[in-house]
């Protein structure tokens, strides 16, 4: 079997190892999905990328202290979040950045329409709390369970199920806010 097929357990064990191979392969796997959830908790699209690498860099350096490699993902996330908290804590405040998503092969109504449903979409995650935000964005973008959104945010599995409960009904009230019925009245 070669190394690129490998399951992530035996990628983590191949990394343990010191394996570069098996590194470069979490990379690509994961390098995505940290970039968008760090971008959503600093808001810098630089910033996230520095964070990502930092991240990967304690990743390498650090295997050694992951104990169990099915964990691996929540232990990836959770470092990543802690060195997005670091930035938090010790930043200045920020300016929002325009998006750079749409692409210029799009045709222009489909560019128009992607980009004002992400800018609404964006616009409803920003007016969350921050912790809200986290956990929508760890759910509904980066896939994680409810039990590695725990392990990545220190929460009981209980909190998590009350606090995304809370985050869904705060983002549909932002939204009927919104973009509600303005008929009324």
């Amino acid at each position: 079997m070669s190394q690129s097929s490998l399951t992530e357990r035996r990628l983590v064990e191949h990394l343990r190892l010191g394996s570069r191979e098996a590194f470069g392969q979490i990379y690509v796997r994961y390098k995505g999905s940290l970039c968008n959830y760090c971008y959503w908790l600093v808001k810098e699209k630089d910033r996230a990328e520095d964070i990502v690498h930092e991240t990967f860099l304690k990743v390498w350096n650090n295997i050694g202290t992951l104990d169990d490699s099915s964990s691996f993902r929540s232990w990836l996330f959770t470092i990543a979040r802690n060195q997005a908290l670091l930035f938090l804590r010790d930043r200045r405040p920020f300016e929002e950045l325009t998006d750079e998503s749409s692409s210029e092969n799009d045709d222009p109504l489909h560019a128009l329409i992607s980009t004002e449903l992400s800018d609404s979409i964006s616009s409803l995650l920003n007016a969350l709390s921050p912790a809200y935000r986290e956990l929508i964005v760890l759910r509904v973008y980066e896939g994680l369970s409810y039990a590695e959104i725990a392990s990545v945010t220190g929460l009981s599995l209980s909190a998590v199920r009350v606090h995304l409960y809370r985050a869904r009904k705060a983002l549909a009230r932002l939204y009927n806010e919104q973009y509600g019925d303005k008929d009324d009245g």
